[in-house]
């Protein structure tokens, strides 16, 4: 999901209120839906709907949640800016900095951000995590809201929800990938062809395509090619034949 999509929906869970998440493609080969371009010209997620008026724009659709829970939202408007300007002209800056080049003084301005916000998240922990499994303990679990990284793992894992897919879907993925490694990818027995009855694990729609390489949504081949275009005509040429009788 999209980082500001993500912003609405946790606002919305904080806030309690009822809701219905579409999710729509933003690179599908169709193009976005209609339906979605009348709601946006822009294209732009998320688009926050209340009483078939539509809100969009990230921040214009937490502004819509604050009125929605006013108990959760900061007490007034001009404290709602001051946390804004915070995050967007100091702590988003300082952090990238660091990121990109650790020097003391960047560390340093970071730290002084940090500094006003405690028990945020562990920044010593961050820069001696040595896996990503350190670093989603120190910084990602706490940053987003997670007990721990156990349960931020649990809640984002996307296996449960295979088994319930009807619409035919290709999920591809690397297996020299940093983030997702071997070991949490679906099993082979657990690869389905289209037309297939589901597996425990996987349902009959869905195709898992393991590459060996392609690192963390990439890819690339040599010489500028994408090998999942490949892999995508076969995929196509078999939701056909599937859909005419022929698999």
């Amino acid at each position: 999901m999209c980082p500001f999509a993500q912003r609405t929906w946790i606002a919305l869970e904080e806030a309690g209120l009822p809701y219905k998440l579409t999710e729509v493609s933003l690179y599908g080969a169709g193009g976005k839906p209609k339906w979605f371009l009348d709601l946006n010209p822009k294209g732009l997620v998320p688009v926050l709907v209340i009483d078939g008026q539509p809100v969009a724009e990230s921040e214009a659709t937490l502004d819509a949640i604050a009125e929605l829970a006013p108990s959760l939202a900061t007490p007034t408007p001009s404290k709602r800016q001051q946390w804004r300007d915070m995050l967007e002209q100091r702590l988003i800056p300082v952090g990238k900095a660091a990121v990109l080049n650790p020097s003391s003084k960047n560390m340093a301005a970071l730290r002084v951000v940090i500094a006003e916000f405690p028990g945020s998240f562990n920044l010593d922990g961050v820069r001696e995590a040595k896996t990503i499994g350190e670093f989603d303990r120190h910084f990602i679990a706490p940053i987003f809201g997670f007990a721990d990284k156990k349960d931020y793992y649990m809640k984002s894992a996307s296996k449960p929800h295979l088994p319930f897919i009807r619409t035919p879907y290709m999920a591809i993925n690397a297996r020299d990938d940093p983030f997702v490694d071997d070991e949490s990818l679906p099993q082979e027995r657990h690869v389905d062809h289209v037309a297939k009855q589901h597996t425990d694990d996987v349902g009959a729609p869905v195709r898992l395509v393991y590459t060996e390489k392609g690192g963390h949504c990439g890819f690339y081949m040599g010489k500028g090619g994408w090998s999942l275009a490949e892999e995508m005509g076969r995929f196509l040429g078999d939701v056909d034949r599937a859909h005419n009788g022929l698999l």
